[in-house]
């Protein structure tokens, strides 16, 4: 049998380290095999995922080694760390439609939204508190954890509405007509909330918070004029509706849609300063640095790096991506087929997956060592990855 010389290198602590001196492996060694040398070492039990020049290794070291054309007289330096298991769900709640959104309200509650037009608040896997928010489906949600808490609710009644929820109870602050609204995002200040429409517009929509502090004494009617909203459009290139969009700096901008396009705008010049084409029409939108994530209709997920304009990896699915979400050094992607699934880039497959829902996945959430997901199967479920 032909053997390999091998070191194996980490980043984590030192229960995880073993001795640097090399080793002598098997080619035909698989990481199973990998995993139990160093539990061996180390008393260890995690799971773990182990590279070789950055590529994640799935089969037997040679596989990898001709791939790479590494001769058996190259010392490998192995790199490992620890696996992103498949979180367990923990609570599965029934709710009156489709479930639109979910986003996590501080540490122990989570927010929900479904095509009933239900604002729904969550505590420990069970609904505390329900709203009928919304005559029509309410598609877009977002919460932002400043300025005491708000969240803001869109949808197919074109009607943007921030509200504020404490004690037990939901109080409108503000709304605005705007059109038909798919998807919403805060600003990092909480004190604007972007707007993306069925149209392809995006809308900017400012709170005038000093206005509403001089109202304190005022009556109810009183305060929800005094909070108000002064909305502007974006001259954004978007042709068709937009599906994805976030804010993680003041002045920047992030939109998807199914013309095919992203779009990052730096707001305080009003110019696009980067532009993404896809080949297909993007489903869902998620943002790491300057990492971005492109879900699309064809199951594909387009890794690219915005500094070079290079999709560095192209990550494969067997459904339409719906949502995505980074949860630590991984991806989280929820799909047509109701498949949950943990993404590495280092590798076209995903790591994890499992059917949670009997419909597609419309919402996804993670907070911590939590998820949660919602679809079309009126379900939200709630997942944890401590085990």
């Amino acid at each position: 049998m032909e053997e390999v010389e091998a070191k194996f290198l980490t980043d984590l602590p030192v229960p995880f380290r073993i001795p640097s001196s090399s080793y002598s492996l098997p080619t035909s060694l698989t990481p199973a095999g990998l995993q139990q040398l160093v539990s061996q070492q180390t008393g260890q039990t995690q799971p773990l995922i182990f590279t070789l020049h950055n590529t994640l290794l799935t089969g037997p070291l040679q596989e990898h080694m001709t791939q790479l054309h590494l001769s058996a007289e190259t010392l490998l330096e192995i790199w490992y760390s620890l696996a992103l298991p498949m979180p367990q769900t923990t609570a599965s709640i029934s709710c009156p439609d489709w479930v639109s959104g979910c986003e996590f309200l501080g540490e122990d509650e989570v927010v929900a939204t479904d095509y009933a037009g239900n604002l729904m608040v969550c505590r420990d896997g069970q609904i505390v508190f329900t709203e009928a928010l919304h005559p029509y489906p309410i598609k877009a949600l977002a919460v932002t954890g400043e300025r005491g808490g708000l969240i803001g609710t869109g949808g197919k009644d074109g009607t943007l509405k921030i509200s504020g929820y404490s004690g037990g109870e939901l109080e409108l602050k503000a709304e605005g007509k705007l059109g038909s609204i798919e998807v919403l995002a805060w600003n990092p200040s909480g004190a604007m909330v972007a707007s993306g429409q069925y149209s392809g517009e995006v809308h900017i929509s400012s709170i005038n918070f000093e206005e509403t502090a001089m109202l304190t004494k005022a009556s109810k009617r009183q305060k929800l004029h005094g909070f108000s909203l002064h909305t502007q459009h974006l001259s954004l290139p978007h042709t068709d509706s937009i599906t994805g969009l976030l804010w993680p700096e003041l002045e920047i901008l992030y939109t998807a849609a199914q013309d095919h396009s992203v779009v990052v705008w730096d707001i305080s010049r009003e110019a696009a300063v980067f532009t993404y084409t896809a080949p297909r029409a993007i489903q869902s939108l998620a943002v790491a640095g300057k990492m971005l994530a492109c879900g699309l209709e064809n199951g594909q997920i387009k890794i690219v790096d915005e500094r070079t304009s290079q999709t560095i990896a192209t990550l494969v699915s067997t459904a339409w991506i719906r949502t995505l979400k980074w949860h630590k050094n991984c991806l989280l992607s929820g799909d047509e087929a109701g498949d949950l699934k943990i993404w590495d880039l280092r590798t076209t497959s995903p790591l994890e997956s499992e059917n949670k829902h009997s419909d597609k996945i419309l919402a996804l959430a993670s907070s911590g060592d939590l998820a949660v997901t919602g679809g079309a199967d009126c379900c939200l479920q709630f997942h944890s990855f401590q085990n």
